[in-house]
C-alpha cells in the first residue's frame, strides 16, 4: 500500500490516526522516542526501532518495529488492530485493508 509505509512486507499505519479513531489516547515521548497508547485499562508502549512492545508491562515481539515516516509514527497494522481486538482482512476488488469487530 503505497504511502502507508512498508517494513518487511508489512502494512504500516500511522499510530495516532488508528488509535484515536478507535477511541484511544496517544502520547509521544520525544526524549525516549516512544509512543504510548492508552485504551481503557490497556497501556501499549512502542519504542521507535524496537521489535518489542510493552502491553500492560509485558513484552511482546512485533513482526516489524515501529518507525517514523514523514514525521509520523508508523506501526504494523495487524499488531495494533489485534491490540484493539479487531480483525484485519486484505483484499477485495480495490486491494484494501478492512478492519472490523
Amino acid at each position: 500500500m503505497k504511502g502507508q509505509g512498508d517494513c518487511n512486507d508489512r502494512t504500516m499505519v500511522p499510530i495516532r490516526f488508528i488509535s484515536e479513531t478507535l477511541g484511544a489516547d496517544v502520547l509521544w515521548n520525544d526524549k525516549t522516542k516512544a509512543v504510548t497508547i492508552v485504551h481503557g485499562v490497556d497501556v501499549i508502549t512502542l519504542e521507535i526501532g524496537s521489535e518489542i512492545a510493552l502491553i500492560n508491562g509485558n513484552g511482546v515481539t512485533l513482526d516489524a518495529p515501529a518507525e517514523i515516516d514523514n514525521g509520523r509514527t508508523m506501526v504494523p497494522l495487524r499488531f495494533i488492530a489485534s491490540m484493539f481486538k479487531k480483525n484485519v482482512q486484505w483484499g477485495g476488488p480495490y486491494q484494501q485493508v478492512i478492519i472490523s469487530d
